[in-house]
C-alpha cells in the first residue's frame, strides 16, 4: 500500500524504471555471479589440463640438485621459478573469472555507477544500526539460505570424494605426472557437478530477485496519473498547445500563399532577411496601408526575391517590419498605431522613386509595438535589435 492509500497494482513505467536504475536499484543475483565464476574456473582448469605434463617436468627439473652446486641457492631459485609459474597460472585463471562475473551482471541488471553511495555516512558505522540489520528478518532469512546452499554444495562434494575414494587411495602408486593428471580430472568432475548445482541455484535466485524488484517498483494508479501529468501536462495545457500549433500551421500556409500577392505591393519592408512585409498604399484607393504579403525566414526570402524581380522598392526597417509582422494580418490594414511610422517609410519611398538620395528612416515606435525576433515585446530604439 502506498502513502496515498492506493494499491500498488500497476506495472512500473519506463520513467520509474530509469529513475530506479539511476539510484542503483538494478537486478543483482549473487548466486548468478557465483555460478558464472565457477563456470569460468571450470573452463580455465579444463584449458590448463593439457599443460599438466609439461608443468610436472619443469617442477621435476627444479627438484634436481646438480653435483657440486649450492643446495640452498638451487632451492631458492627453484622456489622463485615455481612461484612465478603459479602466479602466472593464477592470473591467467583469475582474469577470465573476473571478466565473466562483470559480463554476467551487465547482461542481467546492467552496470551502474552511483557516486552518492561512496560518500561518508555516519549511519554506516553505527554499531546499533549494524546490529539491527544483522538481526533483521531479511538478514536471518539470507543467513539460513546461505547455510542451506553451503550444506547442499558440501554434500555434493563429499559424495563425489567418497565415490572416488578408491581412485584417491591409489594415487600414491602412480608416477607424479599421472597422479597429478588424474587429480585434475577428478577436480574437473567435482567442479562440473558443483557448477551444475550452482546453475540451478542461480536460476532460482535470479527469478526471486526479479520478482522482488518488480514488486518494489509497482505503482499506484495515482502515481501513474501524476507521472502522466508531469510528462504531458494537463489536458487543458495540451489542448492549448494543439490550438497554438494548428494556428501556427495555418499562419505559415497563409504567409506562403501571400507571396503571389507581392506584385500588388507599393513597398517591401525587411529586417534584413528574416522578416519581410509587403504593403500597398495608393492615395484615393486605400484609406490606410494594407498588408498584402508577409513572412519570415524562407517565405521572407521568397517575398524579397520576387519583389527584386519586379523592381518593388525595398526598405530595411527592422523595428517597423517586426511590429507589422507580429501585430498585423494579411489582407488587412496595418495597426492604426503604426500609421505614422509607415507614413515616414512611404514618404521615403516616394522621394527615392523621384531620384532623391537619402538614408532609410528609423521611425520611433510606441513602447508596446517594439518586438524582438521571437515576438517578445522589448524596449529601446526600434532598429536596435536585428534578426
Amino acid at each position: 500500500m502506498s502513502d496515498d492509500g492506493g494499491e500498488r497494482s500497476h506495472a512500473p513505467t519506463q520513467k520509474r524504471r530509469d529513475a530506479a536504475r539511476r539510484e542503483g536499484q538494478i537486478l543483482v543475483s549473487r548466486d548468478l555471479g557465483t555460478f558464472v565464476a565457477m563456470a569460468a574456473v571450470l573452463l580455465a582448469v579444463a584449458g590448463l589440463r593439457p599443460l599438466v605434463p609439461g608443468a610436472v617436468a619443469v617442477w621435476s627439473r627444479g627438484l634436481r640438485i646438480d653435483p657440486g652446486a649450492d643446495p640452498a641457492a638451487m632451492i631458492d631459485a627453484a622456489l622463485a621459478q615455481a612461484g612465478l609459474a603459479l602466479a602466472a597460472a593464477g592470473l591467467a585463471a583469475a582474469l577470465p573469472v573476473a571478466l565473466a562475473a562483470v559480463l554476467a551482471q551487465a547482461a542481467t541488471g546492467g552496470l551502474v555507477w552511483v557516486t552518492r553511495n561512496h560518500g561518508f555516512r555516519l549511519d554506516r558505522i553505527d554499531p546499533l544500526a549494524g546490529l539491527g540489520r544483522m538481526a533483521s528478518a531479511q538478514a536471518l532469512i539470507g543467513l539460513g539460505q546461505s547455510f542451506a546452499k553451503v550444506a547442499l554444495l558440501g554434500a555434493m562434494a563429499g559424495w563425489h570424494l567418497w565415490s572416488s575414494r578408491a581412485t584417491l587411495a591409489g594415487l600414491g602408486n602412480l608416477p607424479l605426472a599421472d597422479a597429478l593428471a588424474l587429480t585434475v580430472d577428478l577436480g574437473l568432475r567435482l567442479l562440473g557437478w558443483l557448477t551444475l548445482a550452482l546453475a540451478v541455484l542461480a536460476a532460482i535466485d535470479l527469478a526471486a530477485q526479479w520478482r522482488r524488484q518488480s514488486r518494489s517498483l509497482m505503482m499506484t494508479l495515482e502515481e501513474v496519473r501524476r507521472e502522466a501529468r508531469e510528462d504531458n501536462g494537463s489536458p487543458e495545457l495540451k489542448a492549448r498547445q494543439r490550438r497554438m500549433q494548428a494556428e501556427a500551421s495555418r499562419r505559415r500556409l497563409r504567409e506562403a500563399a501571400s507571396v503571389a500577392e507581392v506584385p500588388q505591393a507599393t513597398a517591401i519592408l525587411r529586417n534584413p532577411t528574416r522578416f519581410a512585409v509587403a504593403i500597398r498604399f495608393v492615395p484615393g484607393e486605400t484609406a490606410a496601408p494594407l498588408v498584402v504579403a508577409m513572412g519570415r525566414d524562407r517565405t521572407a526570402r521568397r517575398i524579397l526575391d520576387r519583389g527584386a524581380r519586379l523592381d518593388i522598392p525595398t526598405v530595411e526597417c527592422p523595428g517597423l517590419t517586426r511590429a507589422i509582422y507580429f501585430t498585423g494580418s494579411i489582407g488587412a490594414p496595418i495597426p492604426e498605431r503604426l500609421y505614422t511610422a509607415a507614413a515616414l517609410v512611404l514618404a521615403h519611398v516616394w522621394r527615392v522613386e523621384r531620384g532623391l538620395r537619402e538614408r532609410a528612416p528609423d521611425p520611433d515606435l510606441p513602447e508596446d509595438m517594439r518586438f524582438d525576433a521571437a515576438g517578445r515585446r522589448t524596449g529601446g530604439r526600434p532598429g536596435s535589435r536585428r534578426a
